[in-house]
């Protein structure tokens, strides 16, 4: 009997049981879930459909291709003198998913997600790649890099699966109280308050007590503003995170179709190890 076949055949059976259990499970998870509305999420695993906003900052630029994203990844790789090199990255900047009634905040972190795009392509050393690779490619004088990059894209439809979270907003005290103060030095009259000895400027003590003040006034600001920000994450007890452009219909039937392909390798496996045995 052929024991490293046997090996191989009942580890590649284990695996695409497994995986078929993985489809089925989260196939069902989201036939029996159904799509709310950001306004009216409750707390807990959901799923949201809408549109893909750029974060507050403004859309995000692709690190190789330059193109407006919200979301980005890239697999540089090279091969010199039979040694292999590759990067990969990832951004983990959150994006907004909008609806009729609201928008939340998408941490893609650690997310099933499916891009809008992915293209592969070969290229000789260029600035791009040396901001991307780093002193890497500096070592060698023509490399060839094959290069991979996947986006999502800006003002798409989104489907989003995962845990609904509800958290106040915690302002920043510092930056209020900095910000406090760079506007009371800006204002004249304000100024003169604070040049308590009159000699036309505000020596080393009046700053100090300039900076107390502007941190009471931060502290007494911050303690009065409410807020709460809603937010999509990956589900503390293991359960499926998906992003992706496709509509739900299509995501469970891929899931289903995923799911059939690991039965079939499942069961040619278990034929294969059978036989491998009965020898």
């Amino acid at each position: 009997m052929d024991y490293e076949l046997a090996f191989w055949l009942g580890l590649a059976a284990l695996l695409s049981f497994a995986d078929w259990l993985r489809a089925m499970k989260a196939a069902r998870r989201s036939e029996d879930l159904a799509t709310t509305r950001v306004r009216s999420a409750a707390q807990g695993y959901v799923e949201l459909f809408g549109m893909t906003r750029p974060p507050d900052g403004g859309a995000l630029k692709a690190p190789l291709s330059g193109r407006s994203c919200v979301w980005w990844q890239y697999s540089i790789s090279e091969r010199v003198n039979e040694e292999s090199f590759q990067q990969v990255r990832e951004s983990s900047q959150p994006f907004y998913v909008e609806d009729a009634t609201g928008r939340c905040l998408v941490y893609p972190h650690d997310a099933e997600l499916t891009p809008s795009e992915t293209k592969t392509w070969q290229s000789n050393k260029s600035a791009a790649f040396e901001d991307a690779m780093g002193a890497l490619e500096a070592q060698y004088q023509t490399p060839r890099f094959f290069c991979s990059e996947s986006i999502l894209l800006p003002n798409v439809r989104l489907y989003v699966l995962g845990e609904f979270q509800t958290v106040r907003k915690a302002p920043h005290t510092l930056d209020r109280m900095r910000e406090r103060l760079a506007a009371w030095l800006r204002d004249q009259r304000k100024r003169a308050v604070l040049d308590v000895n009159r000699d036309g400027s505000i020596d080393a003590r009046e700053m100090e007590a300039a900076r107390r003040a502007a941190l009471l006034d931060a502290r007494r600001e911050v303690g009065t503003e409410g807020g709460t920000e809603d937010r999509m994450v990956k589900p503390h007890d293991g359960r499926p995170f998906v992003i992706t452009p496709r509509v739900k219909p299509t995501y469970v039937r891929e899931r289903h179709v995923a799911g059939k392909l690991s039965l079939a390798c499942f069961v040619l496996s278990s034929i294969g190890l059978v036989w491998v045995l009965a020898q």
